[in-house]
């Protein structure tokens, strides 16, 4: 970005996004798009981006529960009314009956073996894919980066999840499903440091903060390993991503089983097994809850 104009900058950054579109067919300007919203940077850039070059867009936003998703909220609320863009809204403890610092006690008072980031980050994907169903989208385009992806790809090979690394790439999952609308990710080859300035530059109205639960996630400890090797090599993370990419077809060759995505017994919802992920999260909070209230009693 050193020597670049502020015009150029923002011209460039634009080109990387709509090239990156166009090469992996993310998006038309025919669909229905469902930018999902969280009031972050990435996601408010790319609904800015999005919504500048015309496509069919409407923004859907999971409100968690609490000051920090208060102050996201509010600022998804204020980007959608500046660009003129329909905002839907959910609520997580309506609509699943227990909020996001819910679920963080009950993690700890439960000692239960899961965590927290995992489980938000399943019951979002979760409202977003039922909500996107509701509203007909043809896509749900996302606001992941390449530190992102860089990220998820390290954390899976430490791991040694070979299946969820068959589900990445600027498309999410290899196989379509009429039981969701596939996740995109248009900002797949934008670093963390572009979207950061890109959303500066144009004053967009996005959270600075960063997620109070995030010192408890694998993910910042990957993060900040990625970090130090980019001290070494500036170019690390476009080098994990596009080396990953590279090797994708092969991976998915080898190990892909060609499984279908079927239903859920419990929601009804896409699920690769009997009873879906989100489901089985909410069940561990259930039986927490009747325990605790017999051992009270």
């Amino acid at each position: 970005m050193r020597g670049v104009s502020k015009e150029r900058f923002i011209e460039n950054f634009e080109r990387k996004v709509m090239e990156t579109v166009r090469r992996y067919k993310l998006l038309s300007k025919r669909q229905r798009i469902v930018v999902a919203l969280s009031g972050g940077k990435d996601s408010s850039v790319l609904l800015h981006v999005l919504n500048k070059f015309g496509y069919d867009i409407e923004a859907l936003h999971v409100y968690m529960g609490g000051t920090y998703f208060e102050t996201l909220r509010t600022c998804a609320r204020r980007l959608c009314r500046k660009e003129n863009v329909n905002l839907r809204e959910i609520d997580m403890k309506r609509a699943l009956g227990i909020s996001h610092s819910d679920m963080v006690k009950l993690i700890k008072k439960g000692n239960l073996k899961l965590n927290p980031c995992y489980a938000c980050g399943v019951l979002r994907r979760y409202l977003i894919n039922t909500a996107a169903r509701e509203m007909n989208a043809d896509r749900v385009a996302v606001g992941h980066n390449l530190d992102d992806e860089a990220e998820t790809i390290i954390m899976n090979v430490m791991k040694g999840d070979v299946e969820l690394c068959l589900n990445l790439g600027p498309k999410t999952g290899i196989t379509e499903s009429g039981m969701f609308a596939q996740r995109v990710k248009p900002l797949y080859f934008c670093t963390n440091k572009e979207t950061e300035a890109y959303a500066r530059f144009l004053k967009l109205p996005v959270a600075r903060e960063r997620c109070p639960y995030l010192t408890e996630s694998f993910r910042l400890s990957v993060r900040e390993f990625l970090h130090r090797l980019e001290k070494i090599n500036p170019e690390v993370k476009r080098v994990v991503v596009e080396n990953f990419l590279a090797m994708l077809p092969r991976l998915r060759k080898k190990f892909y089983k060609g499984e279908k995505i079927g239903t859920c017994s419990v929601c009804g919802g896409a699920s690769r097994g009997e009873v879906c992920r989100a489901c089985k999260i909410l069940e561990m909070f259930r039986v927490r809850r009747v325990s605790s209230s017999r051992n009270h009693l």
